[in-house]
């Protein structure tokens, strides 16, 4: 995986410019929808104009939508359950 590259924005804030892959697109709609109460994906490209996002380019109703629908049709990554074991019990 490269390495993040620090940059500056318009508004002198430090940024990390990451690839722009399926995961920054969903990390930047969970922080909308957190950032904005829950607000609908609709407002997101308005919202993403004023506010530093993971997806650097603009996360249209088309973006989404094929992100969603990629997601929904990888039936390896929705029937992959994590296995994590729990603690150890000593008697």
């Amino acid at each position: 995986m490269p390495k993040p590259v620090t940059g500056k924005t318009h508004v002198g804030q430090r940024r990390e410019m990451r690839p722009n892959g399926d995961a920054a697109k969903i990390l930047s709609i969970v922080r909308y929808w957190i950032g904005s109460g829950g607000n609908t994906l609709p407002r997101l490209e308005g919202w993403q104009v004023m506010h530093l996002l993971p997806y650097s380019e603009a996360i249209t109703e088309d973006v989404y939508g094929d992100l969603f629908k990629s997601v929904g049709c990888d039936e390896d990554g929705v029937q992959r359950v994590p296995y994590y074991p729990g603690p150890v019990r000593q008697f």
